[in-house]
């Protein structure tokens, strides 16, 4: 039953959030994909945090929409990082002067200062929700669901360079 439900609060979560990300902009194929793919991430993270937390439908209810919520501040930020590694990794391979590198240093490690406030923030946001134990729980296992869902993408990213339509599957 346990299992019934996890499986349901996971769906509709998920949809919902995907759904949220595929109207973000009509007719865009690439953002519809994007959407569908962060929907399957949060349904499978949902499963996984409902199964291990014996999450109840009052406490899931409450819990995904903050996941969600700092999910989505999480994305800019990530591109922001990547971006300012590139731009490093160029300067690097061009030999840029000093001045370059010590602006690009700074700036990432802001980057990273600004994602250790964040991871802060949402687990403090978690805590709200949770019972002291179901938080404890989450502070040991949501790094490691969330690590085996990157396990996963990189996995299915592979895939779809060998030719797979549809790696999730």
């Amino acid at each position: 039953m346990r299992n019934a439900i996890a499986l349901s609060l996971a769906i509709l979560f998920a949809a919902s959030a995907g759904e949220q990300i595929a109207d973000a902009q009509p007719g865009n194929n690439a953002a519809t994909k994007r959407g569908k793919i962060l929907q399957r991430i949060r349904a499978m993270r949902a499963w996984q945090l409902t199964n291990v937390l014996d999450l109840t439908e009052a406490t899931a209810a409450r819990l995904f929409p903050v996941l969600n919520r700092f999910d989505s501040q999480l994305i800019p930020m990530r591109k922001r990082g990547e971006r300012l590694r590139k731009q490093l990794k160029q300067a690097l391979n061009r030999k840029a002067p000093a001045a370059t590198y010590n602006k690009l240093v700074t700036e990432i490690q802001n980057q990273h200062a600004a994602m250790h406030k964040w991871q802060l923030a949402r687990f403090a946001a978690i805590r709200r929700v949770l019972s002291p134990r179901q938080a404890a729980i989450a502070l040991v296992s949501l790094p490691e669901i969330e690590s085996k869902i990157r396990h996963k993408i990189r996995e299915a990213m592979e895939a779809k360079q060998r030719g797979v339509k549809d790696p999730f599957r």
